[in-house]
């Protein structure tokens, strides 16, 4: 229980029933109620020693709001107005005599806390109508109609981690070696790598070279990883997914999968919350930052993002629960009408 916050009626009864009624000692109501001894404590000796149960009541503590309920209203409409909007510019604007962290509070007791965004493509009505379409399209298909489909995509990954660090030091200790995160002055570059999976099986990873991953290089891409494995990946028939980047909808590579017989699966734009595959990025990125020492180059990311994803693709079950999933990501895409959904 937070300090400095009273006790109600509610739990002051449920310390009176156990004390008194039950008999249970304070260590006891306290591992019960998530309350420490102290507080029952004194609850106690104040419930033993009045007949008034409002005067069990300690005294009000703390200051009295300085904001009235006006400018609480205020406050809370400035920011449900844009939810990007700082305490710091609504204080400048409506509140110039309180104090920011006031602002921080009042938007807090009315549940409007502060979080990171979920950063998501952007969707205009006609996109949304479009994934509405095709999420109401795919509604009713079983894990047997998804698990004839196989799932593939590229990703970049950073040779820079940026993930939040602190250190432990005294004043004066700022600039001292121990004490500095030390990162070198230039960019090591990227690495982009390509993979597709289905419940079946999946591809080695690739590593796409030399830039922009144009038409040309991505047939080729196609021709010696993706036919190859082909049977691997859809046994019995099947359709190919992809996103809709320009390479992969150009009229060249059209003619390359009507060519070598691939049936591509339909794919509504900017729908990253619909390929399984995306999950299969993000944990790569997590056990790479959790599990390994950062590599430093790309030749030796390569080289353990291949290893993670052999870790992976390697086992059945993930790769049949990844499948599984889109019977449910189908539904809420449907039940937004197309728009943000969780995954």
């Amino acid at each position: 229980m937070k300090r400095g916050i009273d006790l109600s009626e509610f739990q002051r009864g449920r310390i009176f029933a156990l004390k008194f009624d039950c008999l249970w000692s304070y260590t006891d109501i306290s591992n019960c109620l998530k309350i420490s001894r102290n507080t029952i404590a004194k609850c106690c000796t104040r419930m033993n020693n009045s007949v008034d149960p409002q005067r069990n009541r300690r005294e009000s503590c703390g200051s009295s709001k300085i904001t009235s309920e006006r400018d609480e209203r205020h406050i809370v409409r400035m920011c449900e107005a844009n939810r990007f909007t700082t305490a710091i510019k609504i204080q400048k604007q409506i509140l110039p005599n309180i104090s920011v962290r006031t602002v921080q509070r009042r938007l807090v007791e009315n549940g409007l806390r502060t979080y990171k965004p979920a950063r998501k493509p952007k969707l205009n009505k006609r996109l949304k109508k479009l994934r509405n379409e095709w999420a109401r399209h795919h509604l009713h298909w079983t894990s047997d109609k998804w698990s004839r489909i196989a799932f593939s995509d590229e990703s970049s990954f950073s040779l820079s981690r940026d993930n939040a660090q602190y250190v432990h030091r005294r004043v004066g200790e700022r600039y001292d070696e121990k004490c500095v995160l030390a990162h070198e002055n230039r960019s090591k570059g990227n690495c982009m790598i390509w993979g597709a999976f289905s419940v079946n099986g999946y591809t080695p990873l690739f590593r796409v070279q030399g830039g922009t991953l144009n038409s040309e290089r991505y047939q080729s891409l196609l021709k010696n990883v993706l036919l190859p494995h082909l049977l691997i990946l859809l046994p019995t028939g099947g359709q190919f997914q992809q996103d809709n980047a320009p390479a992969h909808g150009s009229i060249s590579t059209k003619d390359f999968f009507h060519k070598n017989g691939v049936n591509v699966f339909p794919w509504p734009s900017n729908s990253p919350d619909m390929s399984p595959i995306e999950n299969v990025w993000g944990r790569m990125e997590c056990i790479l930052k959790r599990d390994y020492k950062m590599p430093t180059d790309s030749d030796q990311l390569f080289g353990t993002l291949e290893e993670i994803w052999e870790e992976l693709m390697n086992n059945a079950q993930y790769r049949l629960n990844l499948i599984c999933s889109m019977t449910d990501r189908v539904t809420a895409l449907a039940a937004v009408s197309g728009g943000y959904t969780r995954y």
